[in-house]
């Protein structure tokens, strides 16, 4: 790497690796036969390698009627979860059984976000019958000891409304009660839900106007379970929705249920350059967007899984960033337009069905979004990853049984 990337641990070296190779590949292709580009090189190294400085701290925006100051970037702890190499399940309350290298990547993981000023860390239980939503709370709230040294939460969320029947656990089977309860008592600020469902379920909760902000799906090339439903195709209308309610916005997955940025299709990241790479990209379009995400959750693994991201937000609400995101945009709808035409790239989703529309519990919807984003930007191993997850979703249908019984509890979830 040489002196600009010897400051950098291998997994950064390595990611700057990718990038370069990538950069140097398409220059290669551009420029005269025998250009030296070894300076070219070098300058996109030292590009990549550059670390936000000592004492950066990530912007922070104003997160809906909450009125706390919430980092446009938010840590995420799926990726974290899933590499704590567990030795045996279910993992002690002691964390006996984590592996003590990987409990030292936690801790250097939370580290790094407190040090960039990501101080967002949330809490989800998912709405349940009667006792066994409270048990669950309870379970919750006494492994992060909310009545010890921690004493309240600032936001919690009912996890995966995804279906009537969890605003039914909710508003009708007591769950509500149990939230408030202790909200009352002060150990619960303010409360949220996360979804993976169809605009309709979506907009009936946020109308509800209980709940003070939404986790949910919305990038650029799609709106993921929700794509191709919905009057908009996707959940456009529920974030408009959100924002008449003053609900902070957060964003799922952006990286990877955005169009697997991390490791992007050629044809995608060409759009993106030279102005921006695709991660940059879909985050600034977000920030910049109407109604605009007030933040975005990395999904970290590492502490380095912050370095891309952290970067972006330097692009955060400068006319610079916001031209290199339209001249970005302008290419991808280019590009769209000429793949798929222009008129179904506006309409495509009209009187499509989603799986709850269907008898058979079919995302058709879902199905054409994935063979539109293959055919406009090369998205094909992001499609297949989708696809296959909605086939395995469909071990879950079972034929002797009704539409209502397939779809009623968390078995069968149109749209994964």
């Amino acid at each position: 790497m040489g002196a600009s990337g010897s400051s950098l641990s291998p997994d950064e070296q390595t990611k700057v690796s990718r990038k370069v190779i990538y950069e140097y590949e398409r220059e290669k292709a551009t420029s005269a036969p025998g250009t030296d580009l070894s300076g070219y090189v070098h300058e996109r190294v030292a590009a990549h390698s550059a670390l936000p400085e000592a004492g950066y701290q990530c912007p922070k925006v104003r997160f809906g009627r909450t009125e706390l100051q919430m980092p446009i970037v938010t840590c995420g702890g799926m990726r974290i979860q899933e590499t704590w190499g567990r030795k045996t399940k279910p993992v002690p309350a002691d964390i006996s059984g984590v592996d003590t290298a990987c409990q030292d990547n936690l801790i250097a993981t939370i580290r790094r976000a407190l040090e960039l000023g990501v101080n967002h860390f949330e809490t989800k239980v998912s709405p349940k019958k009667p006792g066994d939503f409270k048990e669950a709370m309870e379970k919750s709230f006494r492994q992060m000891q909310v009545d010890g040294p921690i004493g309240y939460i600032d936001l919690f969320s009912f996890h995966g409304i995804n279906k009537q029947v969890s605003l039914d656990y909710i508003f009708e089977q007591g769950g509500w009660d149990v939230v408030q309860e202790l909200r009352d008592a002060g150990k619960i600020r303010w409360v949220g839900f996360s979804t993976h469902g169809m605009p309709d379920i979506i907009t009936a909760a946020i109308e509800t106007d209980k709940f003070d902000y939404v986790n949910i799906h919305y990038d650029f090339i799609g709106s993921y379970t929700a794509s191709g439903s919905g009057e908009a195709g996707g959940n456009l209308t529920c974030l408009q929705k959100a924002q008449e309610h003053d609900m902070g916005i957060f964003i799922i997955s952006p990286n990877d249920k955005g169009g697997k940025l991390y490791k992007p299709s050629k044809k995608f990241a060409d759009l993106c350059a030279p102005d921006l790479d695709p991660i940059s990209f879909n985050a600034l379009w977000l920030w910049h967007h109407t109604p605009a995400a007030h933040t975005l959750v990395i999904g970290v693994a590492r502490p380095t899984d912050f370095d891309e991201m952290v970067l972006a937000t330097k692009l955060f609400d400068t006319e610079e960033g916001r031209a290199k995101v339209a001249a970005v945009e302008g290419r991808m709808v280019a590009a769209a337009h000429e793949a798929l035409g222009q008129e179904w790239y506006e309409n495509w989703h009209v009187g499509l069905p989603n799986g709850y529309q269907c008898s058979s519990g079919v995302m058709v919807g879902k199905w054409v979004w994935l063979w539109n984003i293959v055919k406009a930007w090369g998205l094909f191993e992001f499609a297949k990853d989708r696809y296959i997850g909605v086939m395995s979703n469909n071990k879950a249908w079972d034929d002797a049984k009704t539409f209502e019984e397939n779809t009623a509890d968390w078995g069968f979830m149109p749209g994964w």
